[in-house]
């Protein structure tokens, strides 16, 4: 099954809450800060949900390469995967909804999403249960009643967590225009070259999304455009690289150049992915077919749309080490 490949969003704190608070405020000011942190943590429990729903659409589109998505189930080989929905998450949700401030379009998507996803989970519950033993033929009545289920519940997954993703990138990109602003006001260059690397780096997957590639077809990707987006990538990657080493700016932004070097070695991976990939389209390298056939997620294989993916989310994770 080919599937939409997804991203973990980083989470941007929004550099809002460490506002400190200071003598002569006047007490609106510190009111507004204060409303800041609500909104902070409010947004990145959001941001707890979506990167969750990154993971069940990973598992399911793992569950349908197996049983296969139509209602006729394929002779099962190989390991099944359901997707585990979590319940603390939930909760969480649940809660976060009813908290200010309040935030019209993605509140409304999570209230209708929750129950649907609590749904789910009774099922995938069920279904993990029946397969963990290995044993995938003992009742062959139940297996395609769950099989059934879940692809009736899957479409309507598929309509309530858009909606949410739709909603979420529309507030995220309005956080993380007003951090980055923010930032560049106060001169935090190391945190501004971050962000703008960030961007660049999001842009060779926007582009990834844009054409509609994967594994099966990226060796007709407009090679032009990835090569403009990979100098990009590589000119806001040496003003980070000489930002980082500033010694006068590590000291004004609370950094050690030590805190760069786990982080530094992932964006090199990261490019180099995205080198690999764009040598793999000039040289019309595609796939092994039979690599394709039993290899559906491929993230490791080097040059691929999904590695490109795989690596930025393992960028990220050591992103979201820096930013914390």
């Amino acid at each position: 099954m080919k599937r939409k490949i997804s991203i973990i969003l980083f989470i941007t704190l929004l550099i809002l809450c460490s506002c400190e608070k200071k003598e002569n405020k006047k007490i609106d000011q510190n009111n507004i800060t204060e409303n800041q942190k609500k909104e902070a943590e409010k947004y990145n429990n959001y941001v707890l949900l979506y990167n969750h729903l990154l993971q069940i659409d990973e598992y399911i589109g793992y569950y349908f390469d197996v049983a296969g998505a139509t209602e006729k189930m394929k002779k099962l080989e190989g390991k099944i995967n359901i997707p585990s929905i979590d319940q603390s998450i939930l909760d969480g949700t649940k809660e976060n909804i009813g908290k200010n401030p309040e935030m019209k379009e993605l509140d409304s998507a999570a209230r209708d999403l929750v129950p649907l996803l609590s749904e789910m989970k009774t099922l995938t519950d069920q279904m993990t249960e029946y397969y963990k033993d290995g044993n995938y033929y003992k009742n062959k009545y139940l297996r395609i009643e769950m099989h059934l289920k879940f692809l009736e519940i899957t479409k309507k997954y598929r309509t309530f967590s858009k909606k949410f993703k739709d909603a979420f990138d529309k507030k995220s990109k309005e956080q993380k225009n007003r951090a980055t602003e923010k930032i560049k006001k106060e001169g935090k260059l190391i945190e501004y070259d971050l962000i703008t690397f960030i961007d660049s780096c999001e842009a060779v997957l926007d582009e990834i999304q844009k054409e509609k590639i994967s594994a099966e077809n990226f060796i007709n990707a407009d090679l032009s455009k990835f090569k403009e987006l990979d100098m990009k990538m590589t000119d806001s990657l040496d003003k980070l690289k000489n930002s980082s080493e500033n010694k006068d700016m590590l000291k004004k932004e609370n950094y050690h150049s030590s805190d760069f070097t786990s982080f530094i070695l992932y964006t090199s991976r990261f490019r180099e992915a995205v080198k690999k990939f764009i040598n793999r389209v000039e040289k019309k390298e595609g796939v092994d077919p039979k690599l394709l056939e039993n290899n559906p997620s491929l993230k490791n294989e080097p040059g691929t749309p999904e590695n490109i993916f795989y690596e930025y989310n393992e960028l990220i994770k050591e992103y979201n080490k820096l930013s914390n």
